[in-house]
């Protein structure tokens, strides 16, 4: 009994050295060595905690996610980078088309802006999607 207890032991400890869990400690998340905090504006740092330098800041926490695995994984992250200038730019572009809507009295133009709205969500619903396939796959 005691060799298969030792044996369970070494699969998981082995199986979180490959693959690490999120764990959220206060205000960061944890995945390996990468550490996660929000800032004041709302955007995410990470961090190597074990060369104790930072590995870069972005807009969303599901490209800080994605961040985070990838640099788990020795993988390049750029692609990354730009799928998260793409959601601040739709995010903001959709803040503003509901700002107009809800501040205009002409009902044309509030036709197009949200036309231009859905499509905005649209597109932030695409690159999330592509970012959960990145982080759960």
């Amino acid at each position: 009994m005691q060799h298969l207890i030792n044996e369970l032991k070494t699969l998981i400890s082995c199986g979180v050295k490959k693959h690490p869990l999120p764990v959220k400690v206060g205000n960061s998340i944890r995945i390996g060595p990468v550490v996660i905090r929000q800032l004041k504006d709302k955007s995410f740092i990470l961090f190597d905690s074990k060369k104790q330098e930072q590995i870069g800041s972005v807009y969303s926490k599901h490209s800080a996610l994605a961040i985070a695995k990838l640099y788990n994984e020795n993988e390049k992250i750029n692609y990354i980078l730009v799928l998260d200038q793409k959601i601040q730019k739709h995010e903001l572009d959709a803040r503003f088309y509901q700002h107009t809507i809800d501040k205009t009295k002409d009902d044309h133009k509030k036709d197009v802006l949200d036309i231009r709205l859905s499509v905005a969500y649209d597109e932030l619903r695409a690159i999330n999607n592509k970012l959960e396939q990145i982080i759960f796959y």
